[in-house]
C-alpha cells in the first residue's frame, strides 16, 4: 500500500483469510458486522514490518491488533483495532 499523498510512504501487507491462525473467526466475524461489510466481501490485511533480530537477521512483525478489512464490491476499506488483548502489533512470523 502506498500513500496518495507521501510517495516515499508505503506499508508492507500481509493477506489474510477470514479463517486464519492469526485472528480469531469471530473477532473478524464481529468487526465485519460493525463495520458494515459482508465477511464474504471482505480481503483482510495486516500491516507487516521489518525487524533486526540476533545476528543480523531480518524479522517479519505482523499488526495483528489493527488489521485492514478492504470490501472488494465497494472499494472502501477501514484499519480497525480490536478490542481485546489477545493481539499484537509485533506478532513475530
Amino acid at each position: 500500500m502506498q500513500s496518495t499523498e507521501r510517495e516515499a510512504v508505503t506499508f508492507l501487507l500481509y493477506h489474510q483469510e477470514v479463517n486464519n491462525s492469526l485472528i480469531n473467526k469471530i473477532d473478524i466475524i464481529t468487526t465485519c458486522m460493525l463495520i458494515g461489510m459482508k465477511k464474504e466481501e471482505v480481503d483482510l490485511f495486516l500491516i507487516a514490518s521489518l525487524k533486526k533480530g540476533v545476528e543480523g537477521k531480518t524479522n517479519i512483525a505482523l499488526n495483528t491488533k489493527a488489521p485492514l478489512f478492504i470490501d472488494r464490491n465497494n472499494n472502501i476499506g477501514m484499519q480497525y483495532v480490536l478490542q481485546n488483548n489477545l493481539y499484537s502489533t509485533q506478532h513475530l512470523l
